[in-house]
């Protein structure tokens, strides 16, 4: 498949399913964020009772199983091209990870970070790979 002259009918079908999965998954993943921080906080407070923290800690995962939940559907459905644009965008994501992690952990031996502030950075392969995902698609993707 050449990439940089499609076929028209490929890129219709790359445009409408990244219109279908764009709506569920920005939803999927706001919920996700809301429900974890509000974890966060919540378990924050030392005063609450173990039934309750045990409560907060599973509240995220519903919102966890949709996100993985979604992404397989997304896969299923895609084309191959979509394939492609996901596999890069994974191995982009992948190699930026590994680098914000090893910059992070010398970073924490020089500043050390607070607990609250290291349990957001679970968010930063999941932003890496839908902001690599989205250039990604733009490259392909002719409007």
């Amino acid at each position: 498949m050449n990439m940089v002259d499609p076929e028209p009918a490929t890129w219709a079908d790359v445009r409408e399913a990244a219109r279908r999965n764009i709506g569920w998954s920005t939803i999927i993943t706001v919920l996700w964020i809301v429900v974890w921080g509000a974890a966060l906080k919540q378990l924050s407070s030392p005063d609450l009772a173990v039934s309750t923290r045990v409560l907060w800690c599973l509240l995220p995962v519903p919102f966890i199983a949709a996100e993985v939940w979604h992404m397989m559907r997304k896969v299923a459905r895609s084309t191959e091209m979509e394939r492609r644009v996901s596999e890069q965008a994974a191995g982009y994501a992948f190699a930026l990870t590994i680098a914000f992690y090893m910059l992070l952990g010398l970073v924490n031996i020089a500043f050390p970070i607070s607990p609250e502030n290291w349990a957001w950075s679970w968010m930063y392969p999941f932003l890496t790979y839908h902001v690599c995902w989205t250039r990604l698609y733009r490259r392909y993707v002719p409007k």
